[in-house]
């Protein structure tokens, strides 16, 4: 039995009266305990419906089409709502990426944390406030008592996210989804994130799935990461293979534009258009989603299926990139991301 999160094939969509729109399609990746798996991409390729799928929580008009979603051995999927409910925050919890929707306004933060910690640790009043305490105060939010007492209003936009995320860490659950967990933070408290998630990890085996533009968040925390574009995984494997030898286009581009102290005098690259929205997608389904704003696309990609190819060596961990200009073992062809080059 795979002890972790197993994702086969998930495809989620969105559904009017007279079309159903894909926002997520045929995605699949292991997750296992103890490790940490970042997803990255550009806003709106999928990323956030890919874990709002996970936990079942859709907004209305969106369903899973097909997949399955396997929590060590159990499908997610053919529970019903009762169960699903019973095994969220323990079994797999989450850090939602708005904390300004995520918290009740109506509510305190102390009366929110120790109604949870009861429903789902069994703890009295005293343990789930002195819990809750602690953990606030190790993310460094001042005064923790005080903030037990105030209402979601009274505190920034930072420290409710710090509220969510210590809120998140005292269940220590057996999966945890982080859906941009250090958006809003300075580096100082996105430090002190990163070490609790990390002794999360550690210290109880959590497997992490960490949504996140930051690519050096991504860098220093993953041990894999996948890259998603237009609801697809496009590549993954693992973090330092990816970063250092980069296959699909897309990878490249998105690496090409973060700015590096060894490279001062060299201009950023970047990538043209913008990332395709629900109805475009249904018109490029038959071929690459990424073909576009590609440099090398051709007519076979725009019309043809796309093959997920190993580019890693045999004896290394596996690293594939969905893309027709990719060859085994080796990255798409004479691919440049910099505008400057075809000037």
């Amino acid at each position: 039995m795979f002890l972790g999160l197993q994702v086969e094939q998930l495809s989620t969509a969105f559904f009017t009266p007279r079309e159903q729109f894909h926002a997520v399609s045929n995605v699949s990746f292991n997750l296992n305990k103890g490790e940490v798996l970042g997803l990255v991409g550009e806003s709106a390729c999928g990323k956030s419906i890919t874990a709002l799928s996970l936990l079942r929580l859709l907004p209305p008009g969106a369903r899973i089409v097909s997949g399955r979603v396997h929590l060590n051995g159990t499908d997610l999927l053919a529970l019903n709502q009762h169960e699903m409910r019973n095994l969220r925050g323990k079994g797999l919890a989450c850090i939602f990426q708005d904390p300004h929707t995520a918290l009740n306004p109506v509510r305190s933060i102390g009366v929110q944390f120790i109604e949870t910690l009861k429903d789902r640790l069994g703890l009295n009043r005293d343990e789930a406030v002195a819990m809750a305490v602690n953990m606030l105060d190790r993310l460094g939010l001042p005064v923790p008592e005080k903030v037990m007492r105030q209402y979601p209003f009274q505190l920034s936009g930072g420290m409710k996210q710090r509220v969510i995320i210590a809120l998140a860490l005292c269940l220590q659950p057996e999966i945890l989804i982080a859906d941009e967990p250090t958006t809003a933070l300075d580096v100082t408290v996105q430090a002190q994130v990163l070490w609790e998630l990390n002794r999360l990890k550690k210290e109880l085996g959590a497997g992490i799935l960490l949504i996140s533009h930051n690519m050096g968040v991504i860098a220093g925390m993953a041990d894999r990461v996948a890259v998603m574009y237009g609801g697809t995984i496009v590549e993954s494997g693992p973090v330092k293979s990816v970063f250092t030898r980069p296959a699909h286009p897309y990878t490249r581009g998105l690496l090409g534009s973060i700015p590096r102290l060894d490279q001062k005098n060299k201009r950023l690259c970047f990538i043209r258009g913008q990332p395709p929205g629900l109805a475009e997608l249904n018109r490029l389904k038959e071929g690459c989603v990424f073909s576009p704003r590609c440099d090398l696309a051709t007519a076979h990609c725009c019309n043809h299926p796309v093959p997920s190819v190993q580019v890693s060596s045999p004896g290394e961990e596996i690293h594939t990139a969905a893309c027709h200009r990719v060859t085994a073992g080796g990255v798409a062809s004479i691919y440049t991301c910099c505008r400057e080059d075809h000037e």
